[in-house]
């Protein structure tokens, strides 16, 4: 009987041991999972600036900015005016 009562008390300590490892297990997986869904949000917003940057109409407004000639007004002009190089 002492015997029975010795393994029942060792099988629930044992119970409890796993059980206090899974909730902590539980309580990691869940932060990762928070922080999955912020760099994900995170990425998306980065994409979104990185399109905009590289956007056609953004990259002419900086090209003219800096002195370059747009194609329309190159091929127009009939000089043969080189559109990659600043003038």
């Amino acid at each position: 009987m002492k015997k029975l009562i010795f393994l029942i008390a060792i099988f629930l300590a044992v119970q409890v041991l796993f059980m206090s490892k899974g909730v902590t297990y539980g309580e990691n997986a869940s932060g990762l999972e928070n922080r999955i869904s912020y760099l994900k949000e995170e990425n998306r917003n980065i994409e979104l600036e990185v399109a905009t940057l590289v956007s056609c109409s953004n990259i002419a407004q900086k090209a003219e900015e800096k002195g370059f000639i747009p194609v329309s007004l190159a091929e127009s002009t009939g000089n043969h005016i080189p559109v990659a190089f600043k003038r």
